[in-house]
């Protein structure tokens, strides 16, 4: 007899608690208000002020997809300037332990020297051209703030994490 008591308890809690509330509360729902009775001008109001929020949201997406492409082609440039950066230090290099020797054992050959400054060459170029594209977004981006400006957004003039 002592284990049926608490088995019960357990039942009669279980059951009692599954009970409770009516039934659009169970589903989580709210009853269904009948479109006919609402006043036009309310529903005229609230759909003012989501077409409003819509475009914001649709100005704010412009600006971070622009935004995300500028920080994209800023990676591309810092990583050009990067592998450049790293050619003149292998070069710097060797350049240094060329001029030690004497001029008979020389490190490096003219030919050698060529190739060299034309890898460096090419790796700058390539900087360059990330550079300018950089600058090209971020001109665009210049455009779009003034317009976003102009509509009243405060919207950062450079980067937030700079």
């Amino acid at each position: 007899m002592p284990v049926f008591y608490p088995v019960l308890f357990v039942f009669i809690t279980l059951l009692t608690s599954c009970r409770h509330g009516s039934k659009s509360q169970a589903s989580g729902q709210t009853p269904m208000e009948d479109g006919f009775s609402k006043e036009l001008e309310l529903v005229q109001e609230q759909l003012n002020k989501n077409s409003a929020r819509h475009s914001r949201l649709d100005d704010e997406s412009e600006w971070l997809a622009l935004r995300a492409k500028i920080v994209e082609a800023d990676k591309v440039a810092c990583d050009a300037l990067h592998s450049e950066l790293e050619l003149a230090q292998e070069m710097a290099r060797y350049g240094t332990l060329n001029a030690s020797l004497s001029q008979e054992n020389v490190f490096l050959e003219e030919e050698q020297k060529a190739r060299w400054n034309a890898m460096l060459e090419e790796r700058r170029n390539n900087r360059i051209k990330a550079e300018a594209r950089t600058r090209l977004l971020l001109r665009d981006l210049g455009d779009l703030r003034l317009d976003l400006l102009q509509k009243g957004y405060n919207v950062p003039a450079i980067s937030v994490f700079e």
